[in-house]
């Protein structure tokens, strides 16, 4: 899902439209930080262990 449109390059999104800014690794170890729709973000949540 494309990110929604914005009025100026510093709109929240996550706070205005749900989406969250979550930190995982690659396949080297290596920290990435990904945004996932609220959709995105519910499947994730689902999938991981507490």
């Amino acid at each position: 899902m494309p990110a929604p449109k914005t009025e100026t390059n510093y709109t929240l999104i996550s706070s205005r439209y749900g989406w969250r800014l979550t930190r995982t690794a690659d396949a080297n170890g290596r920290r990435m930080m990904e945004w996932r729709c609220p959709g995105c973000y519910a499947r994730y949540r689902a999938r991981k262990p507490l």
